[in-house]
């Protein structure tokens, strides 16, 4: 598949597009490769933030997502809480066009990712640097995570980076 074949389609998380279970279960396929599945508690968590599903498909069977982000709004940015791609489609910039996707719709956006020692893990942490690089943000270590902001100005980056790395973990060891 080539990256022009992947489109990303939006929509309110709770709007009937698609169910939790089956969010679920594309996140933990996700993750599996890590040791990692979803906390149990992680939509109840979420849910009265009001967030959003971007999903990536491709072009040619709609039918069958390939990867996506769950967001919500965090004072002025978007917070990407969770990004998620089909192990079958890694490494094919499924990820890319999906922060792409909520950069181009939300503008200043944050995320973290926890550091670890993964060989697996570091190849995609490198890949998310790179890409933030590109997209004009910066990327920095807080406590146990890599956190990575995209047109957040250079005065509210402390408070967003404290806030980012005392939330919860939304994962859990398999």
């Amino acid at each position: 598949m080539l990256y022009t074949d992947i489109m990303i389609k939006s929509h309110p998380l709770g709007d009937g597009t698609m169910e939790l279970d089956t969010l679920t279960s594309l996140i933990n396929k996700a993750f599996k490769v890590y040791g990692k599945e979803l906390d149990p508690n992680y939509w109840n968590t979420i849910l009265g933030y009001n967030p959003t599903v971007y999903l990536a498909v491709n072009q040619n069977d709609l039918s069958v997502p390939l990867g996506g982000a769950i967001t919500y709004k965090e004072d002025n940015y978007e917070y990407m809480c969770k990004l998620f791609v089909d192990p079958h489609h890694q490494g094919n910039g499924v990820a890319r066009k999906i922060i792409h996707a909520v950069h181009i719709d939300k503008v200043k956006m944050a995320w973290r990712t926890q550091i670890e020692e993964n060989p697996a893990k570091e190849q995609v942490i490198h890949s998310y640097e790179k890409l933030t690089h590109k997209l004009g943000g910066i990327v920095k270590n807080k406590g146990e995570y890599n956190i990575y902001l995209v047109n957040i100005s250079e005065g509210n980056m402390e408070g967003i980076m404290d806030k980012i790395s005392k939330k919860p973990s939304t994962l859990i060891s398999r």
